[in-house]
């Protein structure tokens, strides 16, 4: 069902309607009101606290009694006599203006003051927490804001994904209307196919009876059973063997053919063929094949190599030391070939030199525009590539102690890089689909590997071999002739991604990590699958070959390492694996294809843990003497 524009109801929102809207209230002046509001009081000298003292409370003196006293007191008593009358009166009369008492009227007039002043303090304190609520709300308010704006990115981003996949899904809708025209005139031509071999089966049997019974009444002339009999060897239908005939399908008259091709009969071809094989036989001469497009060469493997111990109990390893040398994730750790120093790669645009066992750090190199996803070593020792998100690879030089060349020629990011047994060529493999092989003396593209539809996401070179091994989003391994930039081989099996790939020694078996947290064992010389590992659910980020070969190291997203000896783990699954009996049908009335359930592997119970993020890469030493692994958690650890 092809999805309407009407199904969905998507908008951008945009985020200048909810800010800055006219009107609004500006919080630093209604702050500055509130300020200006309060009228501060200056405050009062404060004066020695003196010890409590008793005191005598007496009435406040008044007007009369005074001058009473005094008259009494010079002894005028006529004129007491005379005042005390006026004073009754005047007290008696209710139109003359009373006496104001100043003495009562100050004292009223301070406890106003008294009460004004702790009214002034009650609003001052209200005013300052009215101030701290409105900062707190200002923030809470600039809070929601920065929040929301979150939200409305994330809605817009989803819109537009939503969009993106509604477009993509409307070109499935084609596609699989051209797949079933397709099936649909396939099968017409199978019906078809299948009359005109009934017709051809039927015209053969006419024949062969008309010659029956012309041989039987003998009056066939010759020439009649010469044109029989071509008619009869003519037909696609038939073989003629030892007199008889034999009824052919269409397979089998093309397999004949095929044969008939191969050993050099009836085509120009084979009598070509035959012609240089007889040159070749009596004059020595060959056929000289073209040079190679890279003329790349691989050392010689020793005679008197000799591989080390398989590590002992690897499952029981323990963290030695843990370092912690980068800002962002360490997405790749590598060892130098010759000494016990290794290098990381970090998402924070840098990678890092250090020296084992203790961790010092001997050098650093930023250069790099985005995050770094892979470095590898020159087999002399002195000079290191990396692969990064900026869609370049850098070479850096120790003794120069600095990037020597820069390759950017691809246009997605590089995950990952690695040189030739001899260090002229080295190869980079990178998210758009390609993987190239660069001439590392002059930092110029050999050649370019084309093949993988989807991301390559690792890459490595066979020991003592010009062949190069590479994994992709395409859910497929494959195996490259460097010397003539071909694919000789493509190993299918995968259900989802793939993101690493590692070499044993003897160059016999890959190891290949999905997304499914399967670990797939590939022989290179019978080109088949030998068996799967369920290291899952999560997905298994990077693996390693320890110096044996018979031990895997498998670094996965729940924060583990996981442990498998090949062999052994190899036996416990045969007699461990759920395998449902084997049955493929297919009606030839209906287009239903039934496939049998999946065969179940057991999961790999031995693991590390330490880290606490997922781990995205692990390498064993070649002497198995120490295991490395880093993680998303900003470290790596040794472990022994």
């Amino acid at each position: 069902m092809e999805p309407s524009e009407d199904s969905f109801q998507l908008e951008d929102i945009q985020l200048e309607e909810f800010y800055d809207a006219p009107g609004e209230v500006d919080e630093e002046e209604t702050l500055e009101a509130i300020q200006s509001s309060v009228k501060k009081v200056p405050e009062k000298p404060e004066l020695p606290v003196r010890p409590p003292q008793p005191a005598v409370a007496s009435a406040p003196i008044v007007v009369e009694d005074y001058i009473r006293n005094y008259l009494k007191k010079m002894g005028m008593t006529k004129t007491l006599q005379s005042f005390q009358d006026e004073w009754y009166e005047s007290a008696h009369d209710s139109s003359s203006d009373p006496v104001v008492d100043s003495y009562a009227q100050i004292q009223e007039l301070d406890e106003q003051v008294l009460r004004l002043q702790t009214d002034l303090q009650t609003k001052e304190e209200f005013a300052k927490k009215a101030t701290v609520l409105f900062e707190k709300l200002r923030k809470e308010r600039d809070f929601h804001k920065m929040h929301h704006r979150r939200v409305v990115e994330e809605k817009n981003r989803l819109i537009k994904d939503m969009k993106r996949l509604v477009r993509h899904n409307a070109h499935y809708e084609p596609a699989l209307a051209e797949m079933k025209s397709r099936y649909e005139s396939a099968m017409k031509d199978k019906m078809l196919l299948k009359l005109e071999k009934d017709k051809f089966v039927n015209r053969v049997e006419v024949l062969e009876e008309t010659m029956r019974q012309m041989q039987a009444n003998s009056s066939l002339s010759p020439a009649a059973a010469a044109l029989a009999a071509s008619i009869l060897q003519s037909s696609p239908l038939t073989q003629m063997e030892g007199g008889g005939s034999k009824l052919l399908n269409p397979t089998q008259s093309s397999l004949i053919r095929s044969k008939e091709i191969k050993a050099g009969k009836g085509t120009m071809k084979g009598a070509r063929q035959a012609q240089l094989d007889k040159k070749s036989k009596t004059t020595g001469e060959g056929i000289k094949l073209p040079p190679p497009a890279v003329p790349i060469t691989a050392k010689q493997r020793p005679s008197n190599e000799l591989l080390p111990e398989p590590a002992k109990k690897a499952e029981s390893y323990k963290a030695a030391k843990t370092f912690q040398g980068h800002q962002l994730a360490v997405t790749s750790i590598t060892k130098h070939p010759k000494r016990d120093i290794i290098v990381t790669t970090s998402d924070d645009t840098t990678w890092k030199m250090w020296m084992l066992p203790n961790g010092e750090l001997i050098m650093s190199g930023d250069g790099h525009k985005d995050w770094v996803g892979g470095a590898a070593f020159h087999p002399g020792g002195a000079k290191i590539a990396t692969g990064s998100g900026d869609c370049t690879v850098k070479i850096w030089d120790f003794v120069q102690q600095a990037c020597t060349a820069t390759l950017a020629e691809h246009t997605g990011g590089v995950w990952a890089v690695s040189f030739n047994d001899t260090g002229e060529y080295l190869a980079s493999a990178s998210m758009d689909g390609q993987t190239k092989i660069w001439d590392s003396g002059t930092g110029k593209c050999a050649i370019t590997l084309r093949g993988h539809v989807d991301s390559v996401n690792d890459v490595h070179f066979l020991p003592y071999s010009t062949m190069l091994a590479t994994t992709s989003a395409d859910k497929t391994v494959s195996l490259w002739d460097a010397r003539i930039g071909a694919c000789v081989q493509s190993f299918y099996g995968h259900a989802n991604v793939c993101n690493k790939v590692a070499v044993n020694r003897q160059c016999d078996t890959l190891a290949s990590t999905d997304a499914d947290g399967f670990v797939h064992i590939w022989d290179t010389r019978t080109v088949n699958l030998r068996t799967k590992f369920n290291c899952g659910p999560h997905p298994a980020n990077g693996i390693s070959f320890d110096g044996s070969s018979q031990i895997l190291a498998v670094a996965s997203d729940d924060r583990s390492i996981k442990i498998i000896y090949i062999e052994e783990d190899l036996q416990r699954q045969s007699s461990n694996t759920q395998r449902p009996p084997q049955s493929l049908t297919l009606s030839p009335h209906t287009t239903q294809l039934h496939i049998p359930p999946p065969v179940t592997y057991p999961p790999i119970t031995r693991m590390l843990r330490q880290h606490g993020d997922q781990v995205l890469d692990v390498l064993f030493d070649d002497a198995n003497r120490f295991l490395l692994s880093c993680s998303s958690d900003h470290s790596f650890i040794l472990w022994n």
